[in-house]
């Protein structure tokens, strides 16, 4: 297929009978998931940072510029991008019922990833191999858990492939539209967007003037965010600056944490990626692009590049679909569990079961609803034995989080650590010493400052009149 024939089409397709497959698969997955809605929990530790970010956003009705919920007395400044936040708070009740608000975000943001991530492959190839590479999507693990812990990242996965067709098809708005939208979703993926384009203005140089200018309007829209991240740049650090000394360890520890891969998938899609036609030249230089996620990310490389592998896989199976009776059975296939290889995955590996997006949904629906107790009467001791302006003193990051999602307190801890400094640590150590009265929740018990007046489940609280 010619360059020509593949980048300067109309965005739109007739459908075709597998089209409305695909569309009908997502939906089923959407309704589903929606169905299960009070099942559905905060899964993961992420998810807390960024429901606390909403609460307070709620709290305040207006983006922070400072951080006064984390890392009290000295806070830091706020330089996350708002736009998962924002879609938190708008569809929570209010500031008690963020969580509600989260899940339902949780709902929508992984059928609309398979749904752009479906219809780029659609326009890029056919009807046969988007319905394939949707099946195979949704089968993929490490896919399913970043949108299970809701993760920012993953607003970037469902603008992306509509970042692509507009670049592609060279219209200028659009594409600087879904652009800003990334920016607004993520510090670091943005620029890595930027960079997948430029590895393919370079192969295909009829770009390069196009983006050119789409970077330059791409970037005047982000201006605001960067200019708050260029007052407060002290306060970026890096993951190898924050770990080690050495940048060669940094990136050795990014590398090997948290890969888990597929490795029955990996090799279907290499082999689908095989021909040097255009579709899957394209494909190859997103892979090349995204791997500065393998370096420095680890195993999140695998999670955002699976549409692209899945479309790999789609392309060695092309031949192997042939009728309706197969169709069938590879949509049985979508509740196969698949065998997974982990390495540096807290409590897992060296092999794991990956459910499936459908595995998910039965699961769901066979359970009964959950409520964690030991949060529930953590959230009633702290509102009973604390005023609204006192500091709670936590030993983990989320777990402060947590905190601040359940009371609205202030923390001495927090999450999304690349953002704070030597000094802050210094005055919160001492507060953690000297202030009284302070009350202590940690999870470790042996991290105590004084003894421990109660236990909450897998909470320790420690009081100091």
């Amino acid at each position: 297929m010619k360059t020509e024939e593949i980048f300067h089409r109309k965005i739109t397709f007739n459908l075709e009978n597998l089209d409305l497959l695909s569309i009908s698969f997502i939906i089923v997955i959407f309704l589903s998931f929606a169905a299960t809605f009070d099942k559905i929990t905060p899964y993961g530790q992420d998810c807390w940072y960024h429901m606390a970010v909403a609460r307070k956003v709620i709290e305040s009705h207006t983006l922070p510029s400072w951080d006064t919920w984390e890392f009290q007395p000295v806070g830091r400044p706020h330089l996350y991008p708002p736009l998962l936040h924002l879609l938190i708070t708008l569809f929570s009740r209010d500031a008690e019922h963020v969580i509600e608000g989260a899940m339902v975000v949780r709902i929508l943001i992984y059928p609309s990833a398979l749904f752009t991530s479906w219809y780029f492959t659609r326009w890029l190839f056919s009807s046969k191999i988007a319905f394939i590479a949707l099946v195979i999507l949704s089968m993929d693990y490490t896919f399913l858990a970043v949108f299970k812990e809701l993760m920012s990242s993953t607003l970037f996965n469902v603008f992306f492939p509509l970042l692509m067709i507009s670049f592609l098809s060279k219209r200028l708005w659009a594409s600087v539209f879904f652009m800003v939208l990334c920016f607004y979703s993520h510090l670091s993926f943005p620029f890595l967007a930027l960079f997948c384009l430029l590895v393919v203005s370079c192969r295909y140089r009829i770009y390069l003037s196009f983006y050119a200018k789409f970077f330059i309007i791409s970037l005047i829209f982000y201006v605001p965010w960067a200019f708050r991240i260029v007052v407060f740049h002290d306060f970026l650090r890096t993951f190898t600056s924050t770990f080690v000394d050495n940048p060669f360890m940094g990136i050795i520890i990014g590398f090997f944490s948290f890969q888990i891969i597929n490795p029955l998938f990996l090799l279907m899609g290499m082999k689908g990626l095989k021909k040097k036609e255009g579709g899957q030249n394209l494909i190859r230089l997103l892979l090349i692009g995204f791997l500065p996620v393998l370096i420095f990310y680890g195993g999140r490389y695998w999670s955002h590049t699976a549409p692209f592998w899945a479309a790999g896989v789609a392309l060695f199976f092309e031949k192997y679909i042939s009728s309706r009776k197969r169709i069938a059975i590879l949509l049985l296939c979508a509740f196969i569990p698949q065998p997974l290889l982990a390495m540096e995955v807290p409590e897992q590996g060296p092999f794991i079961i990956g459910m499936t997006a459908l595995d998910e949904a039965v699961y769901l629906f066979m359970s009964d609803p959950v409520y964690n107790a030991d949060d529930g009467a953590l959230k009633a001791f702290i509102e009973q034995h604390t005023q609204p302006d006192q500091i709670i003193h936590v030993d983990r990051g989320f777990l402060a989080d947590k905190i601040v999602v359940l009371t609205g307190r202030p923390v001495d801890n927090g999450m999304w650590f690349e953002v704070g400094n030597d000094k802050m640590w210094a005055t919160i150590e001492n507060a953690r010493l000297h202030e009284r009265p302070a009350v202590f929740v940690y999870i470790d018990k042996g991290e105590l400052p004084l003894e421990p007046t109660l236990q909450i489940g897998r909470y320790w609280i420690a009081v100091r009149e």
